[in-house]
Order: structure tokens, then sequence, then C-alpha cells
């Protein structure tokens, strides 16, 4: 955690230097920074995710685990590519990847619905 705290304090400082410079490569400074503080991340959260795997793999709701664990990853990587994408400037595609993220996790959710009205149902005599 304190790699990824490092790398953002370095990235915003020298983000303000060059912007008193007047230096053209000023708005790849963030980007760049960005995409080391992702990497450090993802490999982190690697681990992190074979374990909840692994220790959803016994129980209950180990057939929803992976349905779960998806829908997460879609939830980070749409808010992730709008933040960039309004970052750069263009607010209409940030906005656009986000109701397309949004969708994407309705249509994840369906199936799950479905089994879950069918277990109401079952249950109704």
């Amino acid at each position: 955690m304190f790699k990824l705290i490092g790398v953002a304090l370095l990235c915003a400082a020298a983000t303000v230097f060059l912007k008193e410079t007047g230096s053209p490569v000023t708005r790849f400074v963030p980007l760049a920074g960005s995409v080391l503080i992702l990497t450090l991340a993802f490999s982190s959260l690697g681990r992190s995710m074979n374990e909840l795997t692994e220790l959803l793999s016994g129980t209950a709701v180990s057939e929803y685990a992976g349905t779960l664990l998806r829908a997460l990853g879609i939830g980070y990587a749409a808010e992730l590519t709008s933040d960039v994408c309004r970052s750069c400037g263009a607010d209409s595609a940030a906005s656009s990847i986000l109701l397309l993220g949004k969708a994407e996790l309705v249509s994840l959710a369906c199936p799950l619905l479905v089994r879950l009205l069918d277990a109401a149902s079952s249950m109704i005599p």
C-alpha cells in the first residue's frame, strides 16, 4: 500500500513541478503514474483474489463466487476507465463507459435473478 501512496505522491509532485515549468510532458505524467499504480495494484490484487476464491470454494455461495468476482471486476474496470477518460477531457466517453458498465452488471445479474425467482416460486405452495 505504501508503494502505491509513494508513487501517487511522486506523480502529483512531478505534475505540479512540470506545470510550473510549462513542459509539454505534463499531461503524460499522471497517465504514466496511473499505469504504474495499476500494475502494482493488480499484482497484489491477484493474490487476494486467489485466496478469496479458495475461501469461498467450500461454501454454499461457491457457485455464485465467480459471478460476484466478475461483477466486482466489471465495476472497477468501468470506473477506472471512466476516470481516465474524464481526466483526459473526454467526459462524454466517460459517461458512456459508466453506462456500459452498469448495463453489463445488469446482464450479469439476470441469471442470478432468474434462479432466485425460481427458488422463491418453488417455496410458495
